[in-house]
């Protein structure tokens, strides 16, 4: 499995896990999110430490 980043059209943040980004797509329609941006997280995908996603 792999982790994808999803930001949805109303700019709210999801980490989604699914073995391909094609089943995160699928996971996110059957949630009822649409797409504004999509990306598998990987090791090198940040270069700074800080918060991902928070309620502050």
């Amino acid at each position: 499995m792999k982790y994808f980043f999803f930001l949805d059209t109303y700019g709210k943040r999801h980490i989604i896990v699914a073995p391909d980004i094609e089943v995160a797509q699928v996971v996110a329609e059957r949630g009822g999110l649409q797409k504004e941006d999509l990306y598998e997280l990987q090791a090198d995908t940040f270069k700074v430490s800080g918060f991902l996603i928070s309620d502050r």
